[in-house]
């Protein structure tokens, strides 16, 4: 910015806040989303930088309000994770500071799925951690109709219907949610 005298440069306020989760897996490219938030409009400059326990992670050009990095976590704990958004003419500097949690990654795979006029109703489906190990977990199974309306399993009739199945995670292990399926009974 160049002053000359006489001459008064304000700028608008920011705020950052994180617009993903902060949960992520263990050794797992997970992406860190930030939103910068202006008092009046949209911010579509500047920069921002991402760190984790101090130490930089990576920076990302804000387009839309949004700036996004990736990263892999490879140690399970609780790490702070610090975005700052700079070098913008038209906007104060802002940033915002986050416990993450990090945990053992898991996913699930849904194998195959039966679901008949003879009331049989069976769902099978594989959690895994992040290096193959089945799990012996509770998991959810999610139906909705084609109004969009959730359903429950022993309630199904003929119709079109659409399902998934999740793992809400817990003190060791980061959640997950299977491909949404669609069935027609």
């Amino acid at each position: 910015v160049v002053t000359y005298p006489g001459q008064l440069i304000i700028k608008q306020s920011t705020s950052v806040e994180f617009n993903s989760s902060l949960e992520f897996g263990r050794d797992v490219s997970s992406d860190i989303r930030v939103k910068v938030i202006p008092e009046i409009g949209e911010v579509n400059e500047g920069m921002l930088s991402f760190y984790v326990d101090g130490a930089q992670i990576g920076t990302g050009n804000v387009e839309n309000g949004f700036a996004t990095v990736s990263h892999v976590f490879e140690s399970c704990g609780k790490f702070n994770v610090t975005a700052v958004y700079h070098n913008s003419t038209r906007f104060d500097d802002s940033n915002v500071t986050v416990q993450a949690v990090v945990k053992f990654a898991t996913r699930i795979v849904s194998k195959d799925f039966v679901f008949n006029k003879n009331d049989e109703k069976v769902v099978r489906y594989n959690l895994t951690d992040n290096e193959g190990v089945e799990l012996s977990k509770d998991v959810k199974i999610s139906i909705w109709n084609s109004k969009g309306e959730s359903v429950n399993i022993g309630d199904l009739m003929s119709g079109e219907y659409t399902f998934n199945v999740a793992f809400e995670g817990d003190d060791l292990y980061a959640s997950s949610q299977s491909e949404t399926h669609k069935i027609l009974i």
